[in-house]
């Protein structure tokens, strides 16, 4: 399993499993697992055609007021997957997530992970912007890092109950912790 959320009331937990290493010449394919209720449901492309040709799932996180769930990929950007299994698809967008830097077209989003407000942080390394949030109104925020981090490689997220944000860097960058003050919109107080 590559990663998981508890939806942190209903007892519904997403994990995701795709294939990074190519370990298997089969190509074990993404998968997305949800438990709920005591009962686990299953979600590949055989299941539901519209995760047909995304790239490895690497992260998961659940919208609890919605039940939604966003998937995090390597490669294709990220998915949402609702709770009439309507998948949605968002790659690199205007104002938001970005295409790697390297490779026109891939579109990384290493970890997500949803504050008390609703708010979805990401990761989008190797990017000039690598920290992104889907507001719970529909708009996105770009952030860029106040100091050099190789390649920007910033790769998982976690808010704590302080709504303070924490990013995992690759290449022994350490570990980030950056407080929007509780006001996305508003840069002049970021720390």
């Amino acid at each position: 399993i590559a990663e998981g959320q508890s939806d942190g009331k209903e007892g519904v937990v997403a994990a995701v499993a795709g294939d990074q290493f190519k370990v298997s010449s089969t190509a074990l394919q993404n998968k997305l697992y949800v438990l709920k209720d005591d009962r686990w449901k299953n979600y590949t492309a055989s299941t539901n055609k519209a995760l047909t040709g995304l790239a490895d799932f690497s992260s998961a996180a659940i919208e609890p007021s919605s039940g939604k769930i966003y998937i995090g990929t390597s490669g294709t950007g990220l998915v949402s997957v609702d709770k009439d299994d309507k998948v949605e698809k968002f790659g690199a967008t205007s104002g938001g997530l970005q295409s790697d830097r390297n490779q026109s077209g891939f579109v990384n989003v290493s970890g997500i992970f949803i504050d008390p407000s609703s708010n979805l942080w990401m990761t989008n390394p190797n990017t000039n912007a690598p920290v992104v949030v889907k507001k719970k109104d529909g708009a996105w925020k770009n952030f860029t890092v106040p100091f050099a981090i190789d390649k920007n490689l910033i790769n998982k997220v976690l808010v704590d109950k302080e709504n303070r944000k924490w990013f995992t860097t690759s290449n022994a960058g350490g570990l980030i912790c950056f407080n929007d003050n509780n006001t996305i919109d508003v840069t002049s107080d970021d720390q």
